[in-house]
């Protein structure tokens, strides 16, 4: 991929140990997401839903947590569209340890019901390389990385309304709630 193209805010996959549709490829593909635009675009850094279709894959939706604090955004999903995010997550580069994981927790509730996370982690680095200005690797320059955290890949939802809120923390003070007015819209 060009640096034009980076600098455009393109996502760029670039070298994964992982299968795309792993556990830990889902996860890695969810960072360079978050890489993929700066932080007036970014879907992370949003507080209303409006950049929340940016950049999105084909195969599955992807919803962002947030930098801290609580945010609830609104958005339309397409119908039959898997949905993966973290309930809380960290990522490092391969110069830094990602810390105490088992200091982490997490909820997720969908429509008002309770919904087993599940632990995931990636072992081995992967590349991301970001745009220009991204809160995530903060430089277009490749960056090996690491993430891990608490997840869900959700199934598609019926079309209609659905109400979905996330969060956790790293145990040390850190922690995120985030709230999801989620239309899923079979005409999209």
């Amino acid at each position: 991929m060009s640096l034009l193209s980076r600098l455009m805010g393109a996502v760029d996959s670039g070298y994964m140990p992982y299968s795309h549709r792993s556990p830990e490829g889902l996860c890695a593909r969810w960072v360079q997401w978050g890489a993929a635009s700066n932080i007036a675009w970014n879907p992370i850094a949003d507080k209303t839903g409006a950049r929340a279709s940016a950049k999105q894959p084909d195969d599955v939706w992807f919803l962002a947590g947030c930098f801290g604090g609580s945010v609830t955004r609104t958005c339309t999903v397409p119908a039959n569209k898997e949905l993966f995010f973290p309930a809380f997550n960290i990522w490092a580069s391969a110069k830094h340890q990602l810390p105490d994981p088992s200091k982490i927790s997490g909820y997720l509730h969908i429509d008002g019901e309770d919904i087993t996370l599940e632990r995931t982690y990636t072992d081995q680095p992967f590349i991301v390389k970001g745009a220009w200005g991204n809160p995530v690797t903060e430089s277009i320059m490749s960056k090996n990385m690491f993430v891990g955290g608490l997840w869900k890949l959700v199934p598609p939802l019926a079309p209609g309304e659905h109400d979905i809120r996330f969060g956790g923390s790293n145990g040390e003070g850190f922690s995120i709630d985030v709230t999801y007015k989620l239309t899923v819209n079979t005409e999209y």
